[in-house]
Parts: C-alpha cells; sequence; structure tokens
C-alpha cells in the first residue's frame, strides 16, 4: 500500500515545488519520495513511488491527477507521451541501490494496477464524472466483447510492465484490483479472473505476486486460485476467516495474508490507537500463514506521523 505523500511532512515540502506527475516522471525524485517513509520508520518494503495510471499515457490517454476534483482520464492518441514507465522502471533500479548505499535492508517493491481497475478509470472516464464506478460497469456489462478486447490489452501491458519493473530490481509486485467489488459476480469469472490468471502466469514463478482487491471477499476461496501468493484484505475481512475460506481451495496458491488494518485508525492518537493494534497482534499470533502487517488500504491524508510510528513499533514489540 502507498507509505509515502500526503501525510509526511517532507513529501508535502517537495510538493510545493513539483507536481505529481513531475515526482513520478523524475526517477531521481521518486526514490527521494520512496525513501522518506523509510528513513522515517524503517520499514522492510520500500514501495516505489508511482501510480497505477500511469501507464495508461502510453497507450494514448490524457490522465491528469489535479489537487482538486479528482482524477480525469481521457482518450487522447494526440497527445506527446512521455514514457511514465520508463521513470518509473529507472526510478526501481535507482531505489535498489539507494537502499543498499544508506544501509537499509529493506526490499524495492513495484506495483501496476489490475486490468479491471485500470478499465474501471478508462471507461468511467477518471473519478471525476459523479458515477462512484457505476458507468464503468454498465458499460462493460452491454459491450462484453469490447470490454474484454480492453481487458486483453491491458492485461498484455500490465505484465511486460510488471516483468520490467522486476528485471530492476523489484522484489515483489502488487496488483490493485481495487474496484473489482463493483461488478457482478458472473462477470467478474467471466472477464476478470482469467485475466488475473493470465498476468500471474506470465510473471516470473520467482518473484512474489501480491493481489489487493475491493469489495470481493465473497469470492476469497476462488482468487486464491488465480496463482498469487499473497492476498491483501481490507479491514472488513476477518484474517483468521480469511484463510479458513482460502484453505477450503485445493489449488489455492496463497501463503500469506496482507492487511487489514483501519487506514483511520492512523488519524487517532497514539495512546487511543495503541490498544486496538495490541489487539490485532495478539489475534494475529494464531493464524498458520505468514503475514504482512499493512494497512487494508492507502494511508489517508489526515494519518499521524506519531500513530504510524506507534504502529510500526508495536508490531515490532517494542510496546507490549
Amino acid at each position: 500500500m502507498r507509505q509515502a505523500g500526503r501525510y509526511l511532512p517532507e513529501y508535502r515540502a517537495l510538493r510545493e515545488k513539483h507536481s505529481f506527475l513531475e515526482l513520478i516522471a523524475n526517477p531521481e525524485l521518486a526514490v527521494e519520495v520512496s525513501m522518506q517513509p523509510i528513513r522515517r520508520y524503517g520499514f522492510d518494503g520500500a514501495v516505489i513511488f508511482s501510480d497505477i495510471l500511469t501507464p495508461l499515457v502510453s497507450l494514448g490517454y490524457s490522465v491528469s491527477f489535479p489537487n482538486k476534483g479528482g482524477i480525469s482520464v481521457e482518450k487522447n492518441s494526440d497527445l506527446p507521451a512521455f514514457d511514465y514507465q520508463k521513470a518509473t522502471i529507472e526510478a526501481i533500479s535507482l531505489l535498489k541501490n539507494t537502499l543498499s548505499d544508506e544501509g537499509y535492508s529493506a526490499s524495492p517493491l513495484g506495483f501496476a494496477g489490475g486490468p479491471w481497475t485500470l478499465a474501471h478509470y478508462i471507461l468511467n472516464g477518471g473519478s471525476t464524472r459523479g458515477t462512484d464506478g457505476g458507468l464503468a460497469r454498465v458499460i462493460a456489462q452491454i459491450n462484453p466483447k469490447e470490454t474484454q478486447e480492453l481487458l486483453k490489452l491491458l492485461t498484455t501491458s500490465t505484465i511486460e510492465y510488471l516483468k520490467a519493473q522486476i528485471a530492476a530490481g523489484a522484489a515483489a509486485v502488487q496488483i490493485f484490483e481495487t474496484h473489482l467489488g463493483e461488478l457482478p459476480v458472473d462477470f467478474v469469472r467471466a472477464f476478470i479472473f482469467p485475466e488475473l490468471k493470465v498476468l500471474t502466469q506470465a510473471l516470473p514463478a520467482d518473484c512474489p505476486k501480491i493481489l489487493y482487491f475491493g469489495g470481493c471477499a465473497h469470492l476469497l476461496a476462488e482468487l486464491a486460485g488465480l496463482g498469487f501468493d499473497v492476498l491483501s484484505l481490507d479491514h472488513r475481512v476477518s484474517l483468521s476467516e480469511a484463510w479458513q475460506l482460502l484453505s477450503q481451495n485445493p489449488k489455492s496458491t496463497v501463503q500469506c495474508l496482507q492487511g487489514n488494518i483501519d487506514p483511520l485508525l492512523m488519524t487517532f492518537r497514539p495512546e487511543q490507537a495503541i490498544p486496538v493494534f495490541q489487539a490485532q497482534r495478539e489475534a494475529w499470533q494464531d493464524l498458520p500463514c505468514a503475514q504482512i502487517i499493512n494497512l487494508g488500504h492507502g494511508i489517508v491524508p489526515a494519518a499521524r506521523v506519531e500513530t504510524v510510528e506507534a504502529l510500526v513499533r508495536c508490531f515490532r514489540e517494542e510496546i507490549k
């Protein structure tokens, strides 16, 4: 999940000088942002600073990230395409070297948007249309053939993008299917699951693959058979119950669960949040699988630096 930005004072200082896309386009700046939470907290993984939508520019879309008003995605084949993918790949290689040079053992982590989540923004025109994703959902269902062609195109481009990230030094990659839960179950099974399976099978077997999905807890047992090594869960899903469901699938490839701490807990004072962290830590100790301590979704702008620090210290058992 996103570690840097929005809530960190050092990130906000950079944003006063550079736009969001300028940070992504400049590998040195992207690495600086990626290193900020590592230097502050000493996380075990360093997520490269980028965005799931920037690869769409290479496919002929203009993508804008205004400070207010939501994201805009529009078809614009005449737009001179800056290669944000290349910049991110260069940044991963630089991040790997920077971590080593500064003496951190954290692993560089890459990511990409899943085929449906990318299609969601394309079909919905970004996040500015006021439909809460409903427009994309309806367009996909009334144009299944065209949607399937779009999904296949996005899967192919995502595979190449993630392969390049891994070759550049990403120790693991995460696929964000944030909007999966907005679709009818039959559509997910018929159109999305096949693409996710193609994606996992095309990536190197020795690189851990993490899937974050939104609103699809009812399909957990089926998600387990798509080839992912780790499933990332939000705060609405119990890790113990999730593992029980995953275990029902004899074809499950899942070895580890990631999540599922409520991001809004980071907005409370440490003394308020620590008892919740401690209760979760005790509950997680009984899980029979590996675990990655993480938020259930990205960190929010109102998060408190001192509460994030308390979370890290609590799970490292520096706070009893």
